[in-house]
């Protein structure tokens, strides 16, 4: 069987058709069309599909290409716009820090005549003050070395995780079960499933 450029270019317009069938397709509605098909029986017509595939995939490439100078492109506007809210954004931010830093004063004057003042409410919003916990700093390095030498060590957290590269040298696989070589036992919460075999196809 022969088959031509132009021909696979009829069958994936087929195809094309055939899958947009089945994306509009109803719940309980049969396709109306048979997914297209054809056999490759021989080098010749094999041949034809592999010079196929190359040129689809040198399609691929070239788009890939195209969209990354259109993404580039727009990266440069995206950063522009971004760098204008930025600035715009921190201008803003300072003159909120300004204010803020105007009502403050203010809010402490109230208090201290009236101690029970810690909130004031305003028609476009209120003021709070508040006390708060401290901040902790910690060196986690520092910490580690302090509760060991004092052997605190329930205040030490332990991550265990399997280390499965160096386990999975001492075991053999039976039935999709892994056993354990030294013992025979079956290894739990790990199994071998079975995979068909790979098919590739590399176009030049």
């Amino acid at each position: 069987m022969r088959v031509q450029l132009n021909e696979i270019d009829e069958l994936l317009d087929q195809y094309d058709e055939w899958e947009i069938e089945q994306e509009t397709l109803q719940p309980n509605e049969d396709a109306s069309m048979v997914k297209p098909r054809f056999e490759v029986k021989d080098k010749s017509s094999a041949e034809w599909v592999m010079r196929k595939i190359a040129k689809l995939e040198g399609q691929i490439e070239e788009n890939d290409h195209i969209a990354l100078e259109q993404i580039k492109v727009l990266q440069e506007e995206i950063e522009q716009v971004k760098g204008w809210a930025y600035g715009e954004n921190q201008k803003a931010q300072r003159h909120i820090e300004f204010l803020t830093s105007q009502l403050y004063p203010y809010h402490l004057t109230i208090l201290e005549a009236d101690p029970k003042a810690k909130t004031i409410k305003l028609p476009h919003g209120e003021m709070k003050i508040r006390s708060q916990q401290p901040e902790v700093k910690k060196d986690d390095e520092q910490l580690l070395d302090w509760i060991n030498g004092e052997a605190l060590f329930e205040f030490v957290k332990v991550k265990q995780s399997p280390d499965w590269q160096a386990l999975k040298q001492n075991t053999t696989i039976d039935n999709g079960k892994f056993i354990y070589t030294e013992t025979g036992q079956v290894i739990d919460g790990v199994v071998a499933v079975s995979r068909p075999d790979k098919f590739e196809v590399t176009v030049k």
